[in-house]
């Protein structure tokens, strides 16, 4: 006897966002301090662990604009320093459940082909957001008004509770799980540098 299969696609994810930001800038922005604080909550992940806090700061100062870097080579000049935190979600829908799905074998009962649903993946409430935390110093130039100018940024990156496919242990049916694993660092230093090579009214 033929069997017959029923599919659905369908699939639903929900996510909320609240956020506040303070900037703050005197004698003309010559100063500047800004702080951002976010709160995301997505669907995706465990009962107790839906929403992720993402605060982060930075801030500026000019020294171009200052009386004693006056006749300076430098035509501008800015020092900047950030802190701040930012969660990622990307695990697809439904990783925290426990869900089940139609097995390839089947079997013959009673002149029907009977087909067995067992479990996909175990529930795993505590999976929770992947979060980095990064601080950053830079330093922002211009020579010849303008002509020739870049940046020079030194940052520290930390990733933290990677949100990875991780083995379950045998024996069991079901070999993969999404758990959070793991942290994974980065430092470095980015130098950027442009030339306006003609400029025109």
């Amino acid at each position: 006897k033929e069997d017959t299969w029923a599919y659905s696609d369908i699939v639903k994810n929900n996510m909320l966002s609240f956020f506040t930001m303070l900037s703050y800038g005197y004698m003309g922005n010559r100063y500047k301090l800004e702080a951002v604080f976010r709160a995301d909550g997505s669907s995706r992940f465990g009962a107790d662990s839906k929403w992720g806090l993402f605060p982060s700061v930075a801030a500026s100062w000019r020294l171009s604009e200052e009386e004693f870097f006056k006749n300076n080579v430098l035509t501008y000049a800015k020092l900047r320093a950030s802190w701040g935190i930012t969660g990622s979600q990307e695990i697809g829908n439904y990783n925290s459940l426990s869900t089940l799905g139609a097995s390839t074998n089947k079997y013959l009962i009673g002149g029907n082909v009977i087909t067995i649903v067992l479990p996909q993946q175990y529930a795993n409430p505590d999976l929770k957001w992947e979060e980095t935390t990064q601080y950053n110093v830079g330093f922002d130039f211009g020579f010849l008004d303008g002509k020739i100018h870049g940046s020079i940024d030194v940052y520290h990156k930390r990733t933290d509770d990677l949100l990875l496919s991780v083995a379950v242990p045998a024996p069991s049916y079901i070999t993969k799980q999404t758990a959070n694993v793991g942290s994974v660092m980065n430092n470095g230093i980015e130098v950027q540098v442009g030339f306006d090579v003609l400029r025109k009214k």
